[in-house]
């Protein structure tokens, strides 16, 4: 087949007046299957380096002619016709593993009428565009592991805050230092779990599951394999937790496996969000003033507004009281219990009007307010100091060799404060 290249410069098109078109292929960023298999919507395809992408899941066979057809274009959403398209030199070309495992990409507007590829037998595939070398190429074969690179990883399932809706997923951290890392700390209920690339394509999107259904418990996990691929297309695999506790999960996209260290059978968590009239419904961040003790002050409180507290900026199952409208009085220093397997829409509210300086400890699962015994002002030290101190990271962790530099928090008998080392 004649290889074609479309490498004249385009003239910049302004789509809806906000985009405009990629002149090359190498300036594509993203990528979006459209076609038979994606009822002729855009699908994202998952980037695997800076110009290559793949897609793999199912896809149903056809003639080329009203089925089976697919290409690719570097938009999406409602305007993914509207540019140069990714697509065949000819209409009507096959791919097959078997017979026909490759073939070239054009890139323009396709003049002269549609221009796409097909598959005739139905089944599950990996079809991969790589851009750099302009050619797509198909396989039924997953044994190649082909790295993920992605800006965002949600947990879902009945282990985590938001349980099995997308939407509510709750998001992964991308290490700072490394694009392929992501890890989630959080206490985690028992039930099943999986990893969505995106929280806002519900459940025909690209999901991250392991190779083979895997139950999690106090022993952690040392290491297992991962997949990704559209929806549950080619199994719905997933990660069971055995024992609930705070968890610390880690994504290796890179080598495409993932790790479990089991922390603690009690809350462990490095940030918390307030929730509720206090903060007009959104999450509001908290300051950390110590090793899982967490405050935010509200001036001007009136009485009887509601809240709770979120371990991550999502709706579902947050710490809450055990009945609903308990009242938190503006000098209560002792604490009210916090519940973290309460279902119910049930909040706080304030008892009074003032100032509310409220706390979470979880170390304890209470919540005050006006309690001034730990202090979050940071403080320069000398290392060497009081050989009897306890130093703590800030995930409330217990560190043995601090490190000079690095904030900790410090613990000298009944003191706690936050510290850096020198």
């Amino acid at each position: 087949m004649k290889k074609i290249c479309w490498l004249a410069a385009v003239a910049t098109l302004s789509i809806s007046g906000t985009a405009s078109a990629q002149a090359t292929l190498s300036e594509i960023s993203e990528l979006f299957m459209v076609g038979d298999p994606t009822q002729w919507s855009a699908f994202e395809l998952v980037k695997t380096s800076d110009h290559v992408f793949f897609y793999q899941g199912k896809v149903e066979g056809g003639d080329g002619v009203s089925t089976g057809r697919f290409r690719a274009s570097a938009w999406g959403a409602d305007v993914v016709f509207n540019g140069p398209q990714v697509h065949a030199v000819e209409d009507k070309t096959l791919l097959s593993p078997a017979t026909s495992a490759t073939a070239n990409i054009d890139y323009n507007n396709m003049e002269g009428g549609d221009k796409n590829w097909y598959i005739a037998e139905s089944g599950n595939y990996r079809i991969v565009f790589d851009l750099d070398k302009a050619i797509v190429s198909i396989t039924s074969d997953f044994s190649e592991v082909l790295p993920v690179i992605t800006p965002s990883v949600y947990a879902v399932g009945d282990a985590t805050i938001g349980g099995w809706n997308p939407a509510e997923g709750t998001p992964l951290t991308l290490d700072a230092t490394n694009p392929y890392i992501f890890t989630y700390q959080t206490y985690m209920k028992g039930g099943a779990f999986k990893f969505s690339l995106r929280n806002d394509k519900e459940w025909d999107g690209n999901w991250i599951h392991p190779a083979q259904n895997i139950t999690i418990g106090a022993e952690g996990l040392k290491k297992c394999a991962i997949e990704v691929f559209r929806g549950a297309d080619l199994n719905d695999n997933q990660w069971t937790v055995s024992e609930a506790g705070t968890y610390k999960i880690t994504l290796d996209l890179r080598n495409m496996e993932m790790s479990a260290e089991y922390l603690s059978d009690k809350v462990i968590a490095n940030q918390l969000y307030m929730v509720g009239d206090l903060t007009n419904w959104s999450f509001q961040p908290m300051e950390q003033v110590s090793p899982n003790v967490f405050e935010a002050t509200f001036d001007n409180c009136e009485s009887g507004k509601r809240f709770r507290a979120s371990m991550a900026p999502v709706w579902g199952t947050h710490l809450r009281p055990e009945i609903d409208n308990t009242e938190l009085a503006i000098d209560n220093k002792y604490g009210l219990d916090i519940k973290m397997d309460q279902n119910e829409d049930y909040n706080w509210v304030t008892k009074e009007p003032g100032t509310y300086k409220i706390r979470f400890d979880l170390n304890k699962m209470k919540v005050s307010a006006n309690n001034e015994t730990t202090t979050s002002i940071t403080e320069i030290i000398q290392d060497g100091g009081n050989a009897t101190c306890e130093y703590f990271n800030l995930q409330g962790i217990r560190v043995m060799n601090p490190v000079a530099g690095e904030v900790y928090i410090q613990r000298t008998g009944t003191t706690v404060r936050k510290v850096i080392i020198r």
